[in-house]
């Protein structure tokens, strides 16, 4: 099954613009770099609500679902680069 990266993209475009900041420079860095596996952990972590996908990415000491930890941890590295 093939994801659609343009997609992802579109989705990576949030109604909370707090996501935009966290999600874009993400996305813009590492799409190419991930694998069939990891680009549809992306599209179901992007299927979360925006509440619950903000708590995710910014909530410290939470347990995070295993096949997302990678990715939910690389999006966080990311978004304190972009920071600085």
């Amino acid at each position: 099954m093939s994801i659609n990266k343009g997609l992802l993209k579109w989705r990576c475009k949030r109604g909370m613009r707090e996501l935009d900041y966290i999600l874009m420079p993400y996305f813009d860095s590492h799409i190419d770099e991930l694998n069939d596996e990891s680009l549809q952990n992306l599209k179901e972590i992007l299927d979360l609500p925006d509440p619950d996908l903000h708590y995710l990415l910014v909530t410290e000491n939470i347990q995070i679902p295993e096949q997302f930890e990678k990715i939910i941890l690389d999006i966080r590295a990311q978004a304190g680069k972009s920071l600085k």
